[in-house]
């Protein structure tokens, strides 16, 4: 996924455009591994092999435990939860 599309992205829940980036891996230009994170209703959603995978909770599957324990140890300070699949972020890196 390219940087520019988290312009014009926006939460399939509550269809807020205010959303976080936090990158796992990049090769160049493509963001590889990443989360999105929805500042309102704090929903994250996944980016695996440069594909954002931005769908409704109802659609989740079993990617997101996989992708959550692939990823945790990677993304400090923030919880990744899976049902619903929402995140929290520790005090000590607000």
């Amino acid at each position: 996924m390219k940087q520019w599309l988290m312009d014009i992205l926006q939460c399939p829940i509550c269809r807020n455009d205010k959303l976080s980036l936090r990158t796992i891996e990049v090769n160049g230009e493509e963001i590889m591994w990443g989360v999105i994170l929805c500042d309102a209703c704090k929903r994250w959603f996944p980016i695996i092999n440069s594909i954002p995978h931005m769908l409704p909770d109802e659609f989740r599957k079993n990617e997101d435990k996989e992708f959550a324990e692939r990823v945790s140890k990677l993304l400090k300070g923030i919880t990744l939860e899976l049902r619903p699949p929402r995140y929290k972020i520790s005090d000590d890196i607000r």
